[in-house]
Order: C-alpha cells, then structure tokens, then sequence
C-alpha cells in the first residue's frame, strides 16, 4: 500500500492557506462585533439599582460568620500542642510493632 500525505496532494497549500485566511477573517469579525456590543461597566452600574440585603439573609450571614469563626478558634486550640514530634526511627518501629501483631 502507498501512503500519500495530504501536504503532496495538488492543491492542498493553497486550500489550506484560504481555509486559515477565512477563520481568521470570521474571528476578527466576532470579536469586533463583540466589543460593539459589550456595555461599558459604569452602565451597568447605573442601570443596576441598589437593594438592601433583607433582614433574613443578614442574620443567616452573621450566624455562619460565627460558626467560620468558631471552628477557626476551635481549630487553633486543638492544634496547639496537640502533636507530639516524633522521629522517623519511632514511626518506623511503631510501623512493625503494629505489623508483628496482625
């Protein structure tokens, strides 16, 4: 069997370099379409009124707030002095100590 890469077929430089010139063509386009069409921030900003957060959602904000925080302190309590340093030799005995007893 022959093999033939598509680079030997006639024409195919030729069609390959007009299919890249038309891709690039199409994405210049949506992107200037695009940025016509995107609103600066600032207008958003002045057609997005300002609501007030209701009560509920506030409370429910500040409750999770103190539980974050509550387990943040509990989580630094408990790790203070909590571990005991060990060497790796005390790891690796207490590794076969366990393994002789199985």
């Amino acid at each position: 069997m022959s093999s033939v890469h598509k680079t030997h077929l006639p024409g195919y430089e030729e069609q390959a370099q007009a299919f890249r010139e038309h891709l690039f063509e199409e994405e210049v386009a949506h992107v200037a379409t695009e940025s016509a069409r995107r609103k600066p921030f600032r207008a958003y900003l002045r057609e997005t009124p300002a609501e007030p957060i209701p009560s509920g959602i506030k409370v429910l904000l500040w409750v999770a707030a103190v539980v974050v925080t509550l387990l943040l302190f509990a989580s630094l309590a408990r790790g203070v002095g909590a571990r005991k340093a060990t060497s790796p030799r005390a790891v690796g005995a207490a590794a076969t100590t366990s393994a002789r007893g199985a």
